[in-house]
């Protein structure tokens, strides 16, 4: 069972605003990209690098901070 992910208020606020950019599956801009990888790796404790272009981590990523932004 997977442990349970202590978000602060900041970071829930966070995530709400970079999920509400990127909805259509897409960074608007490079730097809201690294926003998102770099809120992902704080949140999960991951070590993404932030100019991934791997499809599947992007993905991951967004799916993650999405499941924050919704709680």
């Amino acid at each position: 069972m997977p442990r349970k992910q202590m978000v602060s208020k900041e970071q829930k606020a966070k995530a709400i605003i970079l999920y509400e950019l990127c909805k259509g599956g897409k960074a608007p801009t490079i730097e809201i990209k690294h926003d998102l990888v770099k809120l992902y790796n704080e949140i999960h404790k991951t070590n993404y690098r932030l100019n991934t272009n791997c499809g599947s981590c992007l993905k991951t990523v967004l799916s993650g901070i999405k499941a924050i932004a919704e709680k």
